[in-house]
């Protein structure tokens, strides 16, 4: 399966507004890798034919992957943005298939499951159970979210799927719902006027 790229302009163009894009940029530049805080020159290696390398050319492949993470995980911060301050901006509707943009990423999948499951965006239901079976989604913390969102949703396939899992593995299960009550948010507490 070929990587999965989420650029500024397609997921901005996805979601029919130009808000997005610029908030993107300005959040993708503040999480841009600062300089050497104590202000010390990075040393040059140099390569066998005696040319000079840029700083973290031998680490290419593994910061290009995590400038990708971090691109996907400041998608999940804008559209939670999005979604609990700026409603003015995009409707629930877009946020919540900009999330479903971000289940097809292993790397940011629980997030938009956890986010979703929180938006109780049942509707999403089918969408996160078949990520269940895939290779690309064959992770404990990927599986253990697709659970989470399983034992919140009222949908009947949800109920079907736990209980196959219960079957399973019982344990896992138990351990799910467990922490799943220490998750979930308490509830407001409203003082007795009368009581003093």
């Amino acid at each position: 399966m070929p990587p999965i790229r989420f650029t500024l302009a397609s997921l901005a163009a996805a979601m029919g507004t130009l808000a997005l894009l610029s908030l993107l940029l300005v959040s993708s530049a503040s999480a841009a890798r600062s300089p050497d805080p104590e202000g010390e020159k990075q040393r040059v290696p140099k390569t066998p034919e005696g040319e000079k390398e840029r700083p973290g050319d031998q680490r290419k492949d593994k910061d290009d992957k995590d400038d990708d993470f971090y691109m996907r995980y400041a998608v999940v911060g804008t559209l939670r943005f999005f979604f609990d301050i700026r409603k003015d901006v995009l409707s629930k509707e877009q946020v919540m298939q900009g999330m479903g943009m971000l289940l097809d990423a292993p790397d940011v999948s629980d997030f938009a499951m956890d986010d979703l499951r929180n938006w109780k965006a049942w509707d999403m239901t089918d969408r996160i159970l078949d990520l269940f079976p895939k290779d690309s989604h064959d992770n404990p913390v990927i599986k253990r979210a697709i659970l989470r969102f399983a034992l919140c949703s009222p949908a009947p396939r949800a109920a079907k799927f736990v209980e196959e899992q219960r079957k399973k593995d019982p344990g896992w299960v138990s351990d799910t719902e467990d922490l799943l009550r220490v998750d979930m948010p308490l509830p407001k507490i409203v003082a007795d006027p009368k009581k003093k």
